[in-house]
């Protein structure tokens, strides 16, 4: 059985179109594939591109290297409310710069180990990780997880 690269990535929304690969790392070239035809703020069809930016996101490893997934992501205005807003994805913390997927793997592995080891494991800073961890407890309410021990770093 032979599967796709867009199977493999399954970011719903957007398609894998071209690949880079390093010595050290894979860049997935991926592109919208949803049109935006209604203003999410006042539901008008008069909208336009007003600027596209390259993004590069943080994936889990693939084939034993760092993963990205650079996209386009278009930022539109609205000629009737004339408020700006962004195409968005539940499975990309843009913020952070980073999968789902893969901040949930970051949470799983501060479990079982110390914020500055995971953090220099992955190559992200400090602050990212604590960031992660902090978001998990902030957006749950009821949030289940067996940590078996807590440490401090120094």
């Amino acid at each position: 059985m032979f599967l796709s690269l867009n199977q493999i990535i399954k970011i719903p929304g957007w398609e894998v179109w071209n690949t880079n690969i390093e010595s050290d790392r894979i860049t997935f070239l991926l592109r919208y594939l949803n049109e935006i035809e209604v203003c999410h703020f006042c539901g008008s069809k008069q909208i336009s591109v007003h600027k596209i930016r390259k993004v590069s996101v943080r994936d889990l490893e693939f084939l034993d290297k760092k993963t990205f997934l650079e996209l386009e992501r278009h930022q539109y205005y609205c000629n009737e409310c004339r408020k700006y807003f962004t195409e968005s994805s539940s499975d990309i913390d843009f913020q952070r710069g980073m999968t789902e997927r893969y901040k949930n793997r970051i949470f799983e592995k501060i479990k079982n180990s110390t914020i500055t080891h995971v953090a220099q494991e992955e190559g992200l800073t400090y602050d990212q990780v604590k960031g992660i961890l902090e978001s998990k407890f902030n957006g749950s309410n009821n949030l289940n997880c067996n940590i078996n021990k807590i440490s401090i770093d120094e």
